[in-house]
């Protein structure tokens, strides 16, 4: 029997840590452009960020529900905590590891592509280092979640007639 773990994500925490890196990610900008208008983010603006932030939870619900046929990723997100429950088929100890990876990886994708939204909004040059951020955490995400994944079995090949 296979456990089933509940990642617990907490949204505001999430929003904090756009919040931060985007006043850093403006402030590095600003010293190389004095004329640049860019907004850092901040509470006032958590309804837009929302937005943002209930895209990216809905694309991580289907990056794990696509890339494995066994495991579902069921998104919970009230009370500003998402929850995704997983099931992976592996020994106890590494399921629990590989868990804590993928929720990592998760927290990560989320502050990486609401912040690329957010910044994309005032200038696509400062923004797009931001999108291979994103992109490169959602490729962490589908290889902890082939880890996790039962073993996929495949149709021995011709091989070209040899």
């Amino acid at each position: 029997m296979t456990d089933v773990f509940n990642l617990e994500i907490n949204l505001l925490k999430i929003l904090e840590k756009v919040n931060l890196r985007a006043y850093y990610i403006i402030e590095y900008a600003k010293r190389k452009d004095i004329d640049l208008d860019i907004v850092a983010s901040s509470t006032d603006n958590y309804d837009e960020l929302r937005i943002y932030l209930n895209t990216a939870l809905d694309n991580a619900k289907n990056i794990i529900s696509t890339r494995s046929r066994d495991m579902v990723a069921i998104l919970d997100s009230s009370n500003d905590i998402a929850t995704y429950t997983i099931t992976p088929y592996m020994q106890k100890d590494k399921a629990e590891e590989n868990a804590k990876s993928i929720k990592l990886a998760i927290e990560d994708y989320l502050v990486a592509y609401v912040l690329y939204k957010w910044l994309n909004n005032y200038n696509s040059n400062i923004a797009s280092p931001q999108l291979e951020e994103s992109e490169n955490c959602k490729g962490r995400i589908v290889n902890y979640i082939s880890l996790a994944s039962g073993h996929i079995r495949r149709r021995a090949t011709d091989l070209g007639g040899i």
